[in-house]
């Protein structure tokens, strides 16, 4: 009887570790699968800036849907704004009942830096927790 209380004891406790992690992992898997669709709008500024060689401010000056069309199953908006830099692209999640883990309006910038020639893209701001961000988002 004692070794059954040990081994639920030990699952208990594995029980209590796993399972966060578990549904940390879930929610970043989801998060990333609709992080794909925010690809279009990259390329089309890293386009935009080539040609004209300055960045764009909205959506309507790349010829893109407006940012509330440009959605995933978790994905709510990707938006090319002016801040905090131009070309910057804000991605907004919005959990529905779907990511209850994320705050109702959990946020990712790519931000646009521009270095010589080259158009280098930086994903670390925003609000959405670390633990939830692609791993090259992360702080």
């Amino acid at each position: 009887m004692i070794e059954l209380l040990v081994v639920v004891g030990i699952i208990s406790i594995l029980a209590m570790v796993g399972i966060p992690a578990y549904t940390d992992y879930t929610v970043r898997s989801k998060v990333i699968s609709d992080f794909v669709l925010a690809r279009e709008p990259q390329l089309m500024v890293a386009g935009y800036y080539a040609i004209n060689g300055v960045l764009p401010e909205s959506n309507e000056e790349l010829g893109l849907p407006r940012g509330r069309e440009i959605q995933g199953e978790w994905l709510r908006s990707a938006r090319v704004q002016p801040r905090p830099e131009a070309g910057t692209i804000r991605l907004v999640y919005d959990h529905r009942g779907k990511l209850q883990a994320l705050e109702n309006r959990s946020v990712i910038r790519w931000v646009p830096e521009i270095i010589g020639d080259t158009l280098i893209w930086d994903c670390t701001s925003g609000s959405m927790d670390d633990k939830y961000r692609p791993p090259s988002c992360r702080n």
